[in-house]
């Protein structure tokens, strides 16, 4: 369970550094700074991008793609979910490895269509839910393709009631609407944004819910609410429409998002982190014996302490949470299994406290920059 460097040496040798990790439910995939994509893990849903269906445990590059021109396709950002990998191209379009989405044919079998999304629209920023995907475009515009359980898409067609609906006799108009707000998109639509003239500065996506930041420091979350995750009040069953969070007066303001299986993470003003959602890992970082809270608040933290103003990202995974300081610094809570510590280390403390992650440098050394 502690951090293992993963061998790529050679692959690099022809392919610069590796600048970015994105981690599905039981695969991986980097992405190098000369824009190709390695991938290892499993590989049932043909994720890995390889052409096959063989899971592997060593990794290799992701079968090479062209353009129509014949030059090859190069990527600049990847993200991967339950059963697939999304890959953004330098040309502004998403490429698909695997069958997690359930998305129309692909074009060339790979690229994911347009749909909803204009010709002159380029895609800028991604985030990968279990079974959706969020996409910004460089026109501040938000589209979700994929599954719609618990209205986690939020797009627009959705939560619009069709006349023959407003027809029907109560009981199955209300079975008829919620059937169309849990419709999923086999192509991209546009999400109903709160705000049409808030900038969009950060997605997150993750288990049945979803979440953008804005330049203005709002949050708005929706999607599915059982374990309080949306950060509104309240367990319901699911909010379908973006809805701004109220965060704590100490700190207003949201910088940064993350969206595990069902619990939400947020890095505020002044470096201050706060959680809302389940508390069955005690992966929201707070000291109390409830198994969710269904508002923000501040988490517990621990050897954290000293090092919150200094604090640049939070991310969580499907049973943890984890946080960077500005000196490369990783700490982590929830899931003993997750939290990249041995078991002895782990059962020392309680595992909603924040505690440092040992990561071992080899000789020539290494930070860690991003997640």
């Amino acid at each position: 369970v502690l951090p293992v460097r993963v061998n790529v040496d050679k692959l690099l040798a022809k392919s610069g550094s590796v600048i970015s990790v994105a981690c599905g439910a039981q695969h991986t995939a980097l992405l190098t700074d000369d824009g190709r994509l390695i991938s290892f893990g499993l590989n049932t849903a043909g994720q890995l991008g390889d052409g096959t269906r063989v899971s592997r445990s060593t990794p290799a590059f992701v079968k090479e793609r062209f353009h129509k021109d014949g030059s090859p396709i190069r990527y600049k950002h990847v993200v991967a979910g339950r059963f697939y990998t999304a890959a953004l191209t330098e040309k502004g379009r998403v490429a698909i490895f695997g069958e997690g989405l359930e998305v129309d044919d692909l074009i060339a079998g790979f690229m994911l269509r347009l749909g909803d999304i204009s010709p002159d629209e380029k895609v800028k920023q991604m985030a990968a839910g279990q079974e959706h995907l969020l996409l910004l475009t460089d026109q501040n515009k938000l589209y979700a393709v994929g599954s719609g359980h618990q209205g986690k898409l939020g797009l627009a067609r959705n939560l619009v009631e069709a006349p023959e609906e407003r027809a029907l006799e109560p009981n199955l108009r209300r079975v008829v609407r919620t059937a169309a707000l849990n419709r999923g998109a086999r192509a991209p639509g546009k999400v109903a944004v709160a705000n049409p003239s808030e900038k969009i500065v950060q997605i997150a996506a993750g288990g049945n819910h979803s979440a953008y930041v804005t330049a203005d420091g709002h949050l708005y979350t929706w999607g599915g609410c059982t374990s309080g995750e949306l950060g509104l009040g309240k367990f319901i069953r699911s909010i379908p429409k973006p809805t701004r969070v109220t965060l704590p007066t100490a700190t207003p303001f949201a910088l940064n998002v993350s969206c595990g299986k069902a619990h939400t993470a947020v890095l505020t003003t002044c470096g201050r982190i706060v959680t809302f959602g389940s508390s069955a890992f005690k992966q929201d970082g707070k000291r109390h014996k409830f198994w969710a809270t269904t508002t923000p608040q501040e988490i517990f933290l621990g050897e954290l302490a000293g090092h919150n103003e200094d604090i640049t990202f939070v991310v969580c995974g499907g049973r943890h949470s984890a946080v960077m300081d500005v000196n490369s610094e990783l700490f982590s809570f929830g899931d003993p299994l997750a939290c990249g510590r041995t078991l002895r280390m782990s059962a020392a403390g309680s595992g909603f406290m924040p505690r440092r992650v040992p990561i071992n440098e080899d000789a020539s050394g290494f930070r860690l920059h991003s997640f």
